[in-house]
């Protein structure tokens, strides 16, 4: 949040409500570091699967998906025993609108199961490869 080179008053305000029964939670960051997109195509996929980071299984509350300006899609799935089920997919990703996504109801991992996400970059406009980065001209 920025007001023109500081010349308008910050009129940011914050509403908060507490309650009792909250319990503590954690923010787990995941990413395909390694991801390698090769230049001039437009479609690109690169799926990262996400098992529990404990022995035992944890409960999602939702997700915050993150790409940059080639990413075009993305789909995240819970994959169990019963097969895959669908947590969000955004069909026209904007990197200019990123946020978090909270489920009606929380969704249980259980231990052996998994995560799957699914990101699709377009790297028509791009002469080299584009690899997983920080930077806006990088991707993740």
């Amino acid at each position: 949040y920025y007001t023109a080179a500081g010349s308008g008053a910050d009129r940011t305000r914050i509403n908060m409500d507490f309650d009792d029964r909250a319990t503590i939670g954690q923010v787990i960051s995941t990413a395909a570091t390694g991801m390698v997109l090769p230049p001039g195509r437009s479609e690109v996929e690169v799926v990262q699967d996400v098992t529990p980071p404990q022995s035992v299984g944890f409960t999602l509350w939702g997700v915050l998906p993150h790409m940059h300006t080639m990413g075009t899609s993305l789909q995240i799935e819970h994959v169990g025993a019963a097969g895959a089920s669908c947590l969000t997919r955004i069909n026209r990703w904007d990197s200019n609108s990123q946020r978090f996504y909270l489920f009606d109801k929380p969704i249980y991992v259980d231990r052996g199961e998994l995560i799957r996400m699914r990101c699709r970059y377009d790297t028509t406009g791009e002469e080299k490869v584009v690899a997983w980065g920080d930077g806006t001209q990088d991707e993740m």
